[in-house]
């Protein structure tokens, strides 16, 4: 099932009962004259074969702790409160940014030779106060709530394609010694992906190199932040980081799995309808992990 092991996308498949995945996941990408780096730490359990549950940490450099002093002002042009948004290009610590809980239950298996079909429903809950200031919620990093998702993953000989959609409630960010208030609207991310099993041609133990192609489509479609301070509305609608948009992302991605149980993979991510606009492209990831038998 290597070909399903996608870079980016969890597929329907959990990991073995009793078995735990420790996983290194880097995102880097140039802002300006910045080099911007998010890195995650997760833990993937597979309680059963039908259930797993993985818990990730993450760090970057993306954001302040706080907002910036000169975030919000006073406009004598508008008279009224307004924002010019995020300045790109700032010198941020490298700082813890969130904790997340994902549980996943696969509930539909159909094998049959050489193929088999997967769905698995999952719900994720993160928190943090990070001083997100564009619109576009993520789960893994800039922002504390919560995500119900649906996988769908088939698999026929050494091809598979799975997609994936899920609906994020996001939490509101506030200021601790002040009344800023950011509030995300709700967002849906989706995904397809394909898998190809490229090495090796046939099989003749479990210490061969695993080489696996990917193409993935990745996309989120969000509502616009609204801000307040002390109640009172602060002007953004002008900022198009913070206001409504949708993309998605082509992710071309290669695969290497060393003893059946380690695994490396690189995929940069490129802009195919629309932009993300809380990075700037192109954006390299690289994941490395490794399955522990308990």
């Amino acid at each position: 099932m290597a070909q399903e092991l996608y870079p980016n996308a969890e597929p329907a498949s959990n990991v073995p009962k009793r078995v735990l995945r420790i996983k290194l996941a880097n995102e880097v990408f140039k802002e300006i004259n910045q080099l911007r780096l998010w890195q995650g730490y997760s833990f993937i359990y597979g309680i059963s074969s039908k259930l797993q549950l993985d818990q990730t940490l993450s760090f970057s450099n993306h954001h302040d702790i706080v907002l910036p002093y000169n975030f919000i002002y006073y406009s004598t042009t508008t008279n009224q409160l307004q924002t010019d948004g995020y300045i790109r290009g700032q010198a941020h610590p490298f700082w813890f940014e969130n904790y997340s809980v994902t549980l996943k239950y696969r509930f539909l298996n159909l094998d049959a030779e050489h193929r088999h079909f997967r769905m698995a429903t999952y719900l994720q809950l993160a928190g943090g106060n990070e001083a997100h200031i564009d619109a576009e919620p993520d789960l893994l990093g800039d922002n504390s709530g919560a995500a119900l998702g649906l996988i769908a993953t088939y698999l026929i000989n050494k091809f598979a394609v799975s997609a994936n959609a899920s609906y994020i409630v996001p939490y509101k960010f506030q200021q601790v010694d002040s009344n800023i208030v950011i509030n995300y609207a709700h967002a849906v991310n989706y995904s397809l992906s394909f898998g190809y099993l490229l090495l090796p041609r046939h099989y003749d133990n479990y210490n061969q190199v695993n080489v696996n192609l990917y193409m993935e489509f990745m996309g989120e479609s969000y509502g616009a932040a609204s801000i307040s301070k002390q109640g009172k509305p602060v002007y953004s609608a002008d900022i198009l980081s913070l206001g409504k948009g949708n993309y998605v992302e082509a992710r071309p991605g290669l695969q290497f799995i060393f003893a059946s149980n380690t695994r490396l993979s690189f995929s940069p991510a490129f802009p195919l309808i629309n932009q993300s606009y809380t990075k700037t492209y192109p954006v390299y990831y690289v994941y490395l992990q490794h399955d522990f038998q308990l």
